[in-house]
């Protein structure tokens, strides 16, 4: 299955071992967690990294708990609790589109069924899967560019323009994740993100310290590349 010889299961053991060790702790990561937590964090963490993100989606978590409650608030009063992250306005806007869609089609309840998440306005494919594995235990690959890189390093599989879209990608990741145990599922999911923003970074990667270099061909060959995706 892979160029550079690691099993799946030799895989998921290293990354969920350094996972238990490391892990970082967000909102989203509760135990117990709801689909519109999971929805909005997910929202926000678009182009802003998890550290920055999590205190602005906590406070408008508090304001608004629910679709409902987001949705009767004004624009002006989303904009200025998101502000810290930038691009306030285009976000604004776009989440109270998001929890006004579902109070009108949904009851104000974020749905259950992948075809219903994926038909909401600004919710791609990475949303849906990390809902669905994340509120609903139903576990799902998830793929950002953080991941990539990984499988690009360790399997010599290529980084696409549009992610979203690489099928074959999604493929490898639902092979390799734990999926019949859902706590563990959303873990390694987080686990692939954590692991890349930490150590298998595009610029500088901590090789002395991954746990994956002995099966990793990149770090074997020297040909790590300073990728900035």
């Amino acid at each position: 299955m892979t160029e550079s010889g690691m099993q799946p299961a030799v895989f998921r053991r290293r990354i969920l071992r350094w996972f238990d060790a490391n892990r970082r702790h967000f909102l989203w990561r509760r135990k117990r967690v709801t689909a519109w937590q999971v929805l909005v964090s997910e929202f926000f963490l678009r182009k802003t990294g998890a550290p920055q993100a999590d205190p602005v989606i906590r406070s408008l978590l508090r304001v608004a708990p629910n679709a409902r409650a987001l949705a009767a608030l004004r624009r002006t009063q989303i904009t200025r609790i998101i502000a810290p992250l930038g691009l306030q306005n285009v976000r604004a806007k776009a989440i109270h589109q998001i929890a006004r869609t579902l109070v009108r089609e949904h009851g104000g309840r974020v749905p259950r069924d992948p075809d219903a998440l994926l038909a909401l306005p600004h919710v791609g494919r990475y949303m849906v899967n990390s809902i669905r594995t994340v509120a609903f235990r139903d576990p799902q690959p998830i793929v950002d560019a953080n991941v990539a890189r990984i499988l690009n390093r360790l399997w010599g599989h290529e980084i696409p323009i549009e992610i979203h879209k690489a099928d074959s990608l999604w493929d490898l990741m639902r092979a390799l994740m734990p999926a019949r145990n859902a706590e563990r599922a959303r873990e390694f999911n987080w686990a692939l993100v954590d692991f890349g923003a930490l150590i298998c970074t595009a610029r500088t990667p901590k090789c002395g310290i991954c746990p994956m270099r002995s099966d990793c061909p990149s770090h074997r060959l020297g040909s790590i590349p300073s990728n900035p995706r």
